[in-house]
């Protein structure tokens, strides 16, 4: 079984057709037949939370959809992980300050680097810095 970090960006990735990439949908495929597990920080749940609820208040996607993705999201295994304060500003600080990335993005590559598993995302900056800190991309 695969086991990696997810990141917002890439689960969003999962809802919106234009962002759609069929690597991304495999990893969703191999999640929904429990082939792999996705590991994320807590701060995750809230991410997904606010786009589904920003797509949902814009029109770009409808209440029945968001209700299906939800559902989805809440019964793929996606592992959370709590993060401390102490990790927060002793760890993701000084690792988002070293790389230019806020702490939320930190957070994942933390855990990646925590779990010693590959990082799936599609944001830029984390595409950018991972490989120099040791943290293999998904995809």
């Amino acid at each position: 079984m695969i086991r990696f970090v997810l990141d917002a960006s890439y689960a969003i990735g999962w809802v919106r057709e234009e962002e759609q990439t069929p690597e991304a949908l495999n990893r969703l495929r191999a999640l929904g037949q429990r082939e792999a597990e996705a590991l994320v920080p807590m701060l995750w749940c809230t991410e997904i939370a606010n786009v589904l609820l920003t797509l949902e208040r814009s029109n770009k996607l409808s209440t029945e959809l968001i209700l299906e993705w939800t559902t989805s999201f809440c019964t793929l295994p996606i592992t959370v992980f709590a993060i401390d304060i102490e990790q927060s500003l002793t760890e993701i600080r000084p690792l988002a300050l070293a790389h230019g990335l806020t702490a939320y993005d930190a957070s994942y590559l933390h855990l990646a680097l925590r779990e010693q598993v590959p990082l799936a995302t599609f944001d830029r900056q984390l595409i950018k810095v991972a490989p120099k800190v040791g943290v293999q991309l998904l995809d």
